[in-house]
C-alpha cells in the first residue's frame, strides 16, 4: 500500500509560571485536510524553568528533538513510558549542555506506534523523587506508517446505508472516516506536502471501532453539529471515502499518513418519480445575481439533490463542467 503524507501537524508544549492548560484547535472540517494543533502547558519552580518542544506525531525512523531552557543549570533527561506517571521505558540524555535531547524513536525504544508519556527531568533514573526537578507530563505520539486495510464498501453496493469496515492498525486507538459525494484529488503543494482537494464532505466520524454505518452518530461527538442529518446516498452516484488513523478522539489528532481513496457506487432501485423542474425554465436567460430553483414536490421524498452543470461546445462536441 502506497503511503502519503497529507498534512503538517505542529505541537508546542511550554513550561513556565502557574499551571495552565488550554487546547485551541483549528480545523476546517478537513476540506483540505490541513490541521494545526497547539497545547501550551505552563509550570515553574523557584529554581528552574523547562520549556519542552516535542513533536506532535512523528514516524519511528524520523529525527526528533526535545529542547528546554533552564533558570539554573540542569543535567536534563527526556524520560518516557507507556502509561501516565511511568517513565521506565527509556530515556534520552541531554546533548552536552545544549538543553536538547535529539533522537530517532526506533533507536531509543519508541519504535512501536502508539501514545507514550514523557517528562523533562534532572533525575538520573526513572524514579523521580520529590526534590528532583521535572516538567509537566506530555504525550508522545509515534505515528503508524501504515493505514487500515479497507474491507468495504467497494464497487457497487445495494444499500443506501452501507457499513464501512476495515482492519485495525497496531498502536492506533481511533479511526477518522471521511465520506465525499464528489471525487477526491490528491496533489502535492510547493513544499511536497500532499493536499486533498475537491472533497465535498457529506459525513464524517471518529470511532474506536473498526466499523461504522453511514449516517450513524459520531462516537467522538465532534462532527454531530456539522453532519446534521446526513443526506441519503443516491443510486448511480459514485462516493469516495478515506479512513485515517487517529490518536486522540478529536480531528486534531488525525494522522497525516493515508493509503488512498476508496470509491463505491450505490445501486438501489427507487419507486419514486423524479421531481419536475418548475424554475428556471429550460434555456432561460438569467440576468440577476441570484438563481432560485423550484420543483414539484415528490411524495415520499426526504431530501432533494440539486446539481448544476455547464455545457460547452468545444471542437464539435458538448462538454459538461
Amino acid at each position: 500500500m502506497k503511503i502519503r503524507k497529507m498534512s503538517t501537524f505542529s505541537w508546542i508544549l511550554a513550561f513556565a509560571a502557574v499551571l495552565v492548560s488550554t487546547v485551541p484547535v483549528a480545523s476546517q472540517q478537513l476540506q483540505s485536510v490541513r490541521i494545526s494543533y497547539s497545547m501550551p502547558i505552563i509550570q515553574t519552580s523557584d529554581s528552574y524553568m523547562i520549556v519542552a518542544h516535542p513533536f506532535g506525531m512523528v514516524g519511528p525512523n524520523e529525527n526528533a528533538v526535545v529542547s528546554w531552557t533552564e533558570l539554573t543549570p540542569l543535567n536534563g533527561y527526556f524520560r518516557f513510558g507507556t502509561s501516565p506517571g511511568n517513565y521506565a521505558l527509556g530515556s534520552v540524555p541531554e546533548d552536552g549542555e545544549t538543553s536538547t535531547a535529539p533522537f530517532v524513536p526506533s533507536q531509543v525504544g519508541l519504535g512501536a506506534p502508539g501514545i507514550y508519556y514523557g517528562v523533562i527531568t534532572d533525575s538520573p533514573d526513572a524514579t523521580i523523587s520529590a526534590d528532583e526537578n521535572r516538567s509537566a507530563e506530555f504525550p508522545v505520539i509515534i505515528e503508524a506508517q501504515v493505514t487500515a486495510d479497507v474491507i468495504g464498501p467497494k464497487g457497487t453496493v445495494t444499500t443506501s446505508t452501507p457499513t464501512f469496515e476495515w482492519q485495525s492498525v497496531d498502536g492506533v486507538p481511533y479511526y477518522h472516516i471521511i465520506v465525499s459525494d464528489s471525487p477526491i484529488q490528491i496533489t502535492e503543494d510547493e513544499n511536497g506536502q500532499t493536499v486533498v482537494q475537491g472533497a465535498n464532505i457529506i459525513w464524517q466520524a471518529i470511532t474506536p471501532n473498526t466499523s461504522i454505518q453511514y449516517g450513524a452518530y459520531d462516537p467522538s461527538g465532534f462532527f454531530d453539529a456539522t453532519n446534521g442529518t446526513p443526506p441519503p446516498l443516491m443510486s448511480g452516484i459514485t462516493y469516495n471515502y478515506l479512513i485515517l488513523n487517529n490518536y486522540g478522539n478529536h480531528p486534531a489528532f488525525t494522522s497525516a499518513v493515508q493509503g488512498g481513496v476508496i470509491e463505491f457506487v450505490v445501486d438501489v432501485p427507487s419507486n419514486l418519480p423524479p421531481p419536475q423542474l418548475v424554475a428556471p425554465a429550460d434555456s432561460s436567460l438569467i440576468t440577476g445575481d441570484v438563481i432560485t430553483f423550484q420543483w414539484d414536490e415528490v411524495v415520499g421524498a426526504v431530501n432533494y439533490k440539486v446539481s448544476v452543470f455547464e455545457l460547452r461546445e468545444e471542437n464539435g462536441s458538448t462538454v459538461s463542467f
